[in-house]
């Protein structure tokens, strides 16, 4: 490369590589997933309490799908991190993604206990809504990332083809 050709790319941008990449759109897609399975659970949980049977909400059977469900959704949570660590995005994506990850793994332990303590039940849905927030802040930085390294990848070609 001739020293015209690092003017013109900054240091700090730089192609992804092609595991890179695919590390950035498994995390986009684990934030599309999880924003699907947030939903489901809205309608899961709605369903299981207005066809509540005449047992305490710990053991109504009615809930099972949204139990189900949100634990299903944790081997998710477990899968974005790993993705994390594969596509190495960029700080704001890597906070989001883990501050999903981590309000992913509060929400079984406000399920478990607020049954006893009203509080945390609230907390249970109030926390459903902060990761729903965060799986889309996720999913906004990550395509951001995606589209200006792709904007960078074609700026790099065209300059490439001009003989400069």
């Amino acid at each position: 490369m001739s020293a015209a050709t690092t003017e013109v790319v900054p240091a700090r941008i730089r192609p992804l590589t092609g595991v890179r990449k695919f590390g950035i759109r498994g995390v986009r897609v684990s934030a599309w997933t999880v924003i699907g399975a947030a939903c489901a659970q809205i309608v899961t949980a709605g369903f299981g309490l207005f066809a509540l049977e005449k047992l305490p909400i710990g053991e109504a059977s009615s809930l099972d799908p949204h139990r189900m469900l949100g634990y299903a959704s944790e081997i998710v949570g477990v899968i974005l991190v790993l993705l994390l660590i594969v596509g190495r995005p960029t700080g704001r994506a890597v906070g989001a993604g883990l501050g999903l990850f981590l309000a992913m793994l509060v929400q079984p332990v406000l399920q478990k206990h607020g049954v006893g303590i009203p509080v945390l039940g609230a907390l249970h849905a109030a926390n459903a809504l902060v990761m729903i927030a965060l799986a889309w802040l996720t999913v906004r930085v990550t395509t951001a990332q995606l589209r200006e390294a792709a904007s960078l990848e074609a700026s790099c070609a065209l300059f490439a083809r001009s003989g400069r």
